[in-house]
């Protein structure tokens, strides 16, 4: 189970809900339950902000790239 805990990256206890939630409802048990997870730390208004600015470039912001990366918000 480790190994599949680095292949999806979740954590160990992440696999032993998922194998749990199988045993009990089967294929159906590993579908997403609405509303379940962390909720967002951004209102709306800020989502929609920030799918504005990444629809820019980042040399728009001062970044000396023409693409977004990963290492950009690192």
């Amino acid at each position: 189970m480790v190994i599949a805990a680095e292949f999806y990256g979740v954590s160990f206890k992440q696999i032993c809900n998922w194998i749990t939630r199988f045993d009990a409802c089967g294929i159906g048990g590993l579908e997403d339950i609405p509303g379940c997870g962390r909720h967002s730390f951004l209102s709306v208004e800020q989502k929609d902000e920030l799918y504005l600015d990444f629809q820019k470039s980042p040399s728009d912001f001062g970044f000396n790239s023409s693409t977004w990366t990963a290492a950009l918000f690192g």
